[in-house]
């Protein structure tokens, strides 16, 4: 938070300061302050180490990040609270942090108020311009508190907390540590109570200073531990390894300032952990093999299959481009993590190449498993469901430019995108044939700030259908980081081939088209019904020769209150009943032996299965 009056005197070329224009003061004289704790007699009172866990704190990624120790009087907050510590991330590094202040909260009540300043503007404004909470601590015993974001906001300056002096601290010469991380601590001497912690992800340049407001007492005692992180270990280790330094310095009524320039003078500080990033539960991942089947309608359109999570969106997704046929399966290598994800998937029925609400688009859902094996099965149907209702959360788009495929054109071409910090398959796209030299493509949604991905595409030059090392066929390999407005590859054919060790995306399912209506004629109708005289062509109620007998039976009326019959419903088919034997009249084939139960099962299942022509 930038003071300009103190900010046009200082000589540093820039400074890094977190101070609102507090009203300074409302201080108690007791040098224990209001957590006293009874302490030995010299000062010093009883104090409790902090740990304190946040998660989910994605929105603030790259923000500074301030915390406040609030002492309160009977739990409630109150203009003549006083602030005992404070500590600042600049900036907050991950989503999910641990924040550790040895010795940082006293005994008795005390409010963590936090804030991030979301608006980026340098100093504190009130919720929603930048987010704040307040949590009350236990009066005594182990501080671990955890936060998960939310927007419980609340204002931590209504009423504004008494504050002492500032401290200040002005480096020059730290030229050796430019983009180093940079770590204080400032301690009570005469309490034992850390009342100031500063944590400072790269040294920008060699002249900066720093400022922590509202924590320094007139007359009071205090050391101050500080040092870079020369090593790039990621937290203290002794000097040489990282350069340290001790100040022992008294506060007055103006706070206390100290002007440092970089020296060989080093202190083992004993530096504790101020915490660091929470490394996240591995995912454990899950092969993903669908299999579709009677996709005839759809057939040589774009097909896009996405995995989204119940809670964090969009994670992965599968386009072909064309759905080759009517049966096909789709393997995804670690696709779907555990929890509980959908299975969403659209056909471009109507061919603009963006996905569109049903019916215009076909769109269905599948809740996945949990746990476990995935092996969805899916068979067309008329049961739409609009997918991008809500539009679930998606990353930047994976784009893809290619030129000089001259050598691949007609070829079937593959890509997958691999999440290398996870491991998981974010994206994968079949292009049935490569129809030009020059060609590109997306895949929306896949790609985040910051990760790295692992891209395996290939060209099916031995035209096997699917991959093979080279040189049998062409294949690439592709390490690379996702920048905020996602990743684009620009490639041009070179003959620099890697074996990607491609695992197969699945193929075309042989549907097996059960019983059909040729095999109905030739081993049932014609012997039994035809040949016996009793359905000749033109004969009986109805000729039921080749060529007449469908046309005679599907969606015909029968003399019995239903049709001949009912494509899908067997059992409010006369020809099924009749060929059984049950109460509509007489068992046919009439005054004959009856056909077997195997032939009676196949009118059924002919019957079941649409009562096709084929």
């Amino acid at each position: 938070m930038y003071r300009p009056g103190w900010l046009g005197k200082t000589p540093f070329p820039m400074v890094l300061v977190l101070a609102s224009l507090f009203v300074v003061g409302c201080g108690d004289d007791d040098p224990t302050g209001p957590g006293d704790g009874g302490g030995d007699g010299n000062g010093e009172i009883a104090t409790r180490d902090l740990s304190f866990t946040m998660g989910g704190m994605d929105p603030h990624v790259g923000q500074l990040l301030e915390i406040r120790i609030v002492g309160t009087e009977d739990g409630k907050v109150t203009h003549g609270n006083e602030m005992e510590a404070r500590f600042i991330l600049d900036p907050l590094p991950s989503a999910e942090y641990v924040i550790e202040v040895p010795d940082g909260v006293s005994e008795g009540r005390h409010n963590l108020d936090f804030t991030a300043d979301l608006n980026g503007n340098g100093s504190y404004d009130p919720p929603p311009a930048d987010h704040a909470w307040r949590i009350s601590l236990a009066e005594s015993g182990d501080l671990t508190p955890e936060f998960a974001h939310n927007v419980d906001f609340v204002d931590i300056e209504s009423p504004l907390p008494g504050q002492a002096g500032d401290f200040i601290m002005n480096l020059t010469g730290m030229d050796p540590h430019v983009g180093q991380l940079f770590e204080l601590r400032v301690m009570n001497t005469g309490t034992g109570q850390t009342v100031g912690q500063y944590r400072l992800g790269a040294i920008p340049q060699a002249g900066f200073s720093i400022m922590i407001p509202g924590i320094i007492e007139d007359g009071e005692s205090y050391q101050v531990d500080y040092y870079a992180d020369l090593n790039g270990s990621g937290g203290y280790s002794a000097p040489p390894s990282d350069h340290a330094w001790r100040d022992e310095s008294t506060g007055d009524a103006g706070g206390l300032t100290i002007d440092f320039a970089h020296n060989v003078d080093f202190t083992d500080i004993g530096f504790a952990s101020s915490g660091g990033e929470i490394a996240p539960e591995p995912l454990v991942l899950r092969d993903l093999s669908f299999t579709l089947m009677g996709m005839d309608p759809h057939v040589g359109q774009h097909l896009d299959i996405r995995i989204v999570g119940a809670e964090d969106g969009l994670r992965s997704r599968i386009i072909l481009y064309p759905l080759p046929s009517a049966g096909f399966v789709v393997n995804v290598p670690n696709g779907v993590a555990e929890g509980a994800h959908n299975l969403d998937f659209t056909a471009d029925l109507n061919g603009n190449g963006t996905y569109d609400p049903p019916p215009v688009d076909h769109a269905w859902r599948i809740a996945l498993a949990e746990n476990g094996d995935l092996t969805p099965e899916f068979a067309h149907n008329v049961n739409f469901v609009d997918i991008e209702n809500p539009l679930p959360m998606q990353a930047g788009d994976f784009t893809m430019n290619l030129t000089g495929m001259d050598p691949h054109v007609g070829q079937l071409f593959e890509l997958r995108v691999m999440n290398t910090g996870t491991g998981q398959t974010v994206g994968q796209y079949r292009h049935e044939a490569i129809v030009q030299a020059n060609f590109s493509f997306v895949i929306p949604g896949i790609i985040e700030n910051g990760e790295n991905y692992r891209v395996d595409y290939y060209a099916d030059l031995n035209g096997s259908g699917g991959y093979d090392a080279p040189p049998s066929d062409h294949a690439w390999r592709e390490d690379l980081t996702g920048g905020s407005d996602g990743l684009t590859i620009d490639f041009a054919h070179n003959v620099n081939f890697t074996d990607i060790d491609f695992v197969s995306s699945g193929g075309v399912i042989e549907e097996d088209p059960g019983v059909t209506f040729t095999q109905i004629q030739n081993e049932i109708l014609t012997p039994s019904c035809v040949n016996a005289f009793c359905h000749p062509g033109g004969g009986a109620p109805m000729s039921l020769a080749p060529g007449a007998a469908w046309g005679n039976l599907v969606d015909v009326a029968s003399g019995w209150g239903m049709d001949r019959v009912e494509p899908g419903d067997a059992d409010n088919s006369a020809l099924y009943l009749k060929v059984i034997g049950t109460s509509i009249g007489s068992r046919m084939p009439l005054g004959r032996p009856a056909i077997s139960s195997d032939q009676a099962e196949m009118i059924r299942a002919w019957i079941e299965a649409g009562a096709l022509d084929n």
